[in-house]
């Protein structure tokens, strides 16, 4: 007893489908990336000043808790640039370097 076969076409809908369908050669977006894009999303950063030095126009959004998916404004910081790295990596602040 042989099972139904599938057409090429069906196939290649079902295999889509499982796999979620991208063009060929792409990569798949990370979880982490899905979450950024969402907090880019809900909260632009016109006219936001940086929330630490408060002089520089804020450019990044730091979640507070690394949770990416967490994007409560309670958990997000609007940052510049130089400020988020300084949160984000505390010994490349160091001045006995």
């Amino acid at each position: 007893m042989t099972g139904k076969k599938h057409s090429p076409e069906a196939r290649e809908k079902m295999r889509k489908s499982r796999t979620g369908y991208r063009k060929k050669g792409a990569k798949p977006e990370s979880a982490k990336v899905r979450g950024r894009k969402k907090a880019i999303k809900m909260y632009p950063l016109e006219g936001v000043i940086c929330e630490i030095c408060g002089k520089a126009k804020a450019t990044d959004r730091h979640h507070k808790d690394q949770n990416t998916h967490n994007n409560r404004r309670r958990n997000l910081m609007f940052l510049c640039h130089p400020c988020h790295m300084r949160i984000e990596n505390p010994q490349h602040n160091r001045k006995d370097r």
